[in-house]
C-alpha cells in the first residue's frame, strides 16, 4: 500500500522531467523512470507508450525492453512481450530478471517446457533471486510436480522468512503431497503462525471482548472476509449460503479484497449485504473497519490459499472467529476460534489433535453448490456413442500422484477398451515428460488423452465425453467432484484421514452415493472397474443425476444456511 503511494505520488514529478528534457541527454532514461511507475500502478498501456519513447531514443537499453516486456504481459501481450525480453538477454545476456519475465511470459503462451528452463536460468545466474522461485513454482505446478513445488517454496521461505504469504504458499501447496502425516502438517501450520502471528497477540482484545450488546438472542452481525467474491469456485460454494442467510437472524458483512471485480462480484452484491472493499488496504485498517462495524462473528473464508488476511484474525477485531470453506485444514491460529466442517469430513476424534480451532460438524454436509448459469445439459452416457469406455481425471495436474497413476493404469487393464482423459493446462498436452510420467505407472500412452483447460461451459461440455470419473487423493476433489455429478458423472473416490482427503466423502454421501467410497486403494480400484462394466447402472445414474443433485444437501443453500446460523447463534452463547 505505502509503495503503491510512493509511485502514485512520483508519476506527476517524473512526467515534469520528461517534459523539460525533452530529447537532450537522459531523455531515455528519464521516460523509463515515468514507464515504472505507471507499471507499479497497473497504467501497463500508458507504460508501454513511454517505454517504446525511450527505446526509440536508445534502442540498445536493456532495461527498458526488460520493463516493456513486463509491460506487455500486464497489457495481455504475452507473445510480444516474450519478444520483448528476448531482445534484453540479447543486449545482456546475465540478466536473471528478464529471463525470468522470460519465463513467465512462456507459460502464459502454454510453452511450459521453455519456461522452466528460462525459470531456472535465472536462479543460475542469481541463486538469491526470490521471484525466479516463485515463478518456477507456477510452472512446475502447471506440469504436476508438487514435490519440487514444495522444494521451490521451502527455498522461498528460506530467502525471506519473514513473510507469511510466503509460508501460507508452503503450507497449501504441502496438500497436494502424498504422504505428510496429520502430525507433521499440523505443526508446519502452528510454526507459521508462531513466526508470523504471535507478535499480533498482545494487541489482540480477549476471546469475547467487545462493546456489543451482549443479548445471546438478537440478531447477529456477521463478517465474511475473502479474495475470492468473484468468478473462482469458491465463489460457488459460498453464493448460496449467501443467498439463503436469513437477513431477520443475520446482519451480513462481506469484506471483499478483490482487486480486480466482475460479473460474480456484482451477482453477490446483489444479494443485500454490506459491502466493504478492502483490497490493497493494510490490516490495521480493516481492523478498525471491522470493529466501527460492531462484527460479532467473522469468518475468514480463505485460510492460507492466496492472498490470505489470516494476520488480520491474529488481531482478533471481533468477539468470535471462524475459519470456513476456502481452506482444508487449520489455520495454525489460537485466536480463531472454530472451524466449520461435518461428520464425514472430520469424523469425532480423528482430527480434533489437528486442529487449533475447535471443530464445529453440521448435521449436513458442510457446504452447498451453485453450478452458475448457462450450463450444458447433461448427454447420454459417452461409451454408447464411441465405443470406447472413458475414465475422466478432472483435477488439476498438481493433484496427480504416482500412487493414484498405479491404481488408474490397474483400472484401465482391467478394463479393455477403455481410455484415460486427463484435463490439464494448455501447453501441457504436448510436453513429453508428463506423458512419461503416466506411461512410467503404467498408463500407456495409446490409452492416456490429455485435453487443454478452457472457459468455464466449455470445461463442463467436456464431462459429455465422460463416463466415470476417478478422484484424486490425498487432495481430492470438491470443484470438479461437484461439477461432475452435475453432469451427470459419478465420481470414485478414496477415503483417507485428513479433511483433504475426505471431501469426496462429503459430497457423494451428500448425494446419496457413499457406494462410491472406498477404504482402500484396492477398494477404490474395484468399484471403478465394477461401475465400468455395469453399463445399465451408469445409464441409470447419468440419467437422474442431476435431479439427484438438486434434490440433495449439496444443492440445499437455505438448509446450509439456516445449520450454519444455528451453528453461529451456539458460538455465540459460549461467549457469554
Amino acid at each position: 500500500m505505502q509503495e503503491t503511494a510512493r509511485h502514485r505520488d512520483a508519476v506527476g514529478p517524473l512526467q515534469r522531467a520528461v517534459e523539460l528534457i525533452g530529447l537532450g541527454p537522459g531523455a531515455a532514461e528519464a521516460r523509463y523512470n515515468l514507464a515504472t511507475a505507471l507499471g507499479s500502478l497497473g497504467r501497463y498501456g500508458e507504460a508501454a507508450d513511454r517505454l517504446k519513447e525511450s527505446l526509440r531514443l536508445r534502442p540498445d537499453f536493456p532495461a527498458a525492453w526488460q520493463y516493456l516486456g513486463i509491460a506487455l504481459a500486464g497489457s495481455g501481450r504475452p507473445d510480444q512481450a516474450a519478444g520483448a525480453h528476448r531482445r534484453a538477454i540479447q543486449l545482456r545476456p546475465d540478466y536473471p530478471e528478464a529471463h525470468n519475465h522470460l519465463g513467465d511470459a512462456l507459460r502464459a503462451l502454454g510453452r511450459l517446457g521453455e519456461a522452466e528452463n528460462e525459470h531456472r536460468e535465472a536462479i543460475r545466474l542469481k541463486p538469491d533471486y526470490p521471484p525466479a522461485y516463485n515463478s518456477l513454482a507456477a510452472t512446475l505446478s502447471l506440469l504436476g510436480r508438487a514435490e519440487e513445488v514444495v522444494a521451490c517454496f521451502r527455498k522461498l521461505v528460506e530467502l525471506r522468512p519473514q513473510s507469511p504469504v510466503t509460508g501460507s504458499d508452503l503450507l497449501a501447496v504441502l496438500h497436494n503431497v502424498d504422504g505428510v502425516a496429520p502430525q507433521e502438517m499440523f505443526q508446519e501450520h502452528v510454526r507459521w503462525a508462531e513466526r508470523h502471528a504471535r507478535p499480533l497477540y498482545k494487541t489482540a482484545a480477549p476471546r469475547g471482548a467487545a462493546d456489543s450488546d451482549r443479548d445471546p438472542n438478537r440478531r447477529l452481525r456477521v463478517g465474511y472476509v475473502s479474495p475470492d467474491f468473484r468468478e473462482y469456485p469458491a465463489a460457488r460454494f459460498f453464493e448460496p449460503l449467501l443467498a439463503g442467510h436469513d437477513r431477520e437472524k443475520v446482519e451480513v458483512f462481506c469484506y471483499s479484497d478483490v482487486t480486480r471485480p466482475d460479473a460474480v462480484t456484482a451477482r453477490l452484491r446483489a444479494y443485500g449485504c454490506t459491502w466493504r472493499d478492502i483490497g490493497g488496504l493494510p490490516d490495521e485498517r480493516v481492523e478498525q473497519m471491522v470493529r466501527e462495524d460492531r462484527i460479532d462473528i467473522l469468518v475468514d473464508l480463505a485460510g492460507h490459499m492466496s492472498n490470505p488476511r489470516l494476520l488480520l484474525f491474529a488481531r482478533r477485531p471481533a468477539p468470535v472467529q471462524v475459519s470456513y470453506l476456502g481452506y482444508p485444514d487449520t489455520t495454525g491460529l489460537p485466536t480463531i476460534d472454530y472451524r466449520i466442517t461435518d461428520e464425514w469430513h472430520d469424523p469425532p476424534g480423528m482430527s480434533e489433535a489437528y486442529h487449533t480451532e475447535e471443530l464445529v460438524r453440521l448435521p449436513r454436509c458442510c457446504w452447498s453448490y451453485g453450478p452458475g448459469n448457462d450450463l450444458p445439459t447433461v448427454g447420454a452416457l459417452a461409451a454408447d456413442s464411441s465405443g470406447v469406455f472413458t475414465f475422466g481425471i478432472m483435477s488439476r495436474l498438481v493433484k496427480v500422484t504416482p500412487r493414484m497413476m498405479g491404481l488408474w493404469a490397474r483400472i484401465l487393464t482391467a478394463v479393455p477398451s477403455s481410455r484415460l482423459m486427463v484435463l490439464v493446462a494448455r501447453g501441457v498436452e504436448t510436453e513429453p515428460s508428463v506423458r512419461e510420467r503416466f506411461t512410467a505407472a503404467g498408463v500407456g500412452a495409446d490409452r492416456l488423452a490429455f485435453l487443454a483447460h478452457r472457459p468455464r461451459r466449455e470445461y463442463l461440455e467436456l464431462f459429455g465425453q465422460v463416463d466415470l470419473a476417478l478422484d484424486t487423493f490425498p487432495y481430492c476433489g470438491m470443484t470438479t467432484t461437484s461439477d461432475a455429478l452435475w453432469m451427470g458423472v459419478p465420481t470414485v473416490t478414496l477415503s483417507g484421514q485428513t479433511h483433504v482427503s475426505r471431501t469426496g466423502v462429503s459430497i457423494l454421501h451428500a448425494v446419496g452415493l457413499a457406494e462410491l467410497v472406498a477404504q482402500t486403494a484396492d477398494e477404490y480400484v474395484d468399484i471403478a472397474v465394477a461401475l465400468a462394466r455395469d453399463v445399465p447402472r451408469l445409464r441409470e445414474l447419468r440419467a437422474g443425476m442431476r435431479e439427484r443433485v438438486r434434490a440433495s444437501d449439496l444443492s440445499n443453500g437455505t438448509g446450509l444456511a439456516a445449520a450454519i446460523e444455528t451453528a453461529f447463534r451456539q458460538m455465540w452463547a459460549v461467549r457469554h
